[in-house]
């Protein structure tokens, strides 16, 4: 069911059943941050991609299989921790809550810059906190070097019922409206964090 209300929410993927190694990995970096396990999918497409999407009040981490041919076990696992991190710090709430202080602000200037200040500062508290989790920030820092090409399967709109690791980095002119921070202030912060 949960599955069918992924595919409602994003009707130009296809999400299929995750490989065991991946589900036990979602799996045993929610028990290390306490956190209930989300369900685990992969998303049939060759676009490395992780996000998590909630439906029907219930959170699934969505991997690609792009993701697993692109990166070593490690750095898949550090992607993983970083949208497990989302959920462990309440990444879902705090976004609402800065969208309806963007709505509380419409057409005042601050409407257009507290929301996605708040989604970038999030996306770099997912970094720290998955690094943490995985014992250093290495694995995390190569993964996004790897994949600082791609282009990712999700579009610049994104739902409020998602979180997702966005890979792809963003134009600096565009730098202070976009909701994630560039792939190379990221890498940064982590590399501040050896």
């Amino acid at each position: 069911k949960s599955r069918l209300d992924m595919s409602k929410a994003l009707p130009e993927l296809k999400f299929v059943d995750a490989p065991a190694e991946v589900s036990d990995t979602v799996k045993r970096l929610a028990d290390i941050v306490g956190i209930s396990s989300p369900e685990t999918v992969l998303v049939d497409t060759g676009t490395p991609s992780a996000f998590t999407i909630r439906a029907n009040r219930k959170y699934s981490i969505a991997v690609s299989v792009g993701l697993l041919e692109s990166l070593n076990p490690n750095e898949v696992e550090a992607c993983i921790a970083h949208e497990i991190a989302h959920l462990k710090n309440i990444d879902f709430r705090i976004r609402a809550l800065a969208t309806l202080a963007k709505v509380a602000l419409f057409a005042r200037p601050p409407s257009y810059l507290i929301e996605p200040a708040i989604y970038r500062a999030r996306e770099f508290l997912a970094d720290e906190t998955a690094a943490k989790m995985i014992g250093g920030p290495n694995s995390l820092v190569s993964a996004l070097s790897k994949l600082e090409e791609s282009i990712t399967v999700v579009s610049q709109s994104i739902p409020n019922s998602m979180c997702t690791c966005n890979l792809a980095g963003g134009s600096s002119l565009h730098k202070i409206f976009s909701k994630h921070p560039s792939l190379e202030s990221r890498i940064k912060a982590l590399q501040e964090m050896r």
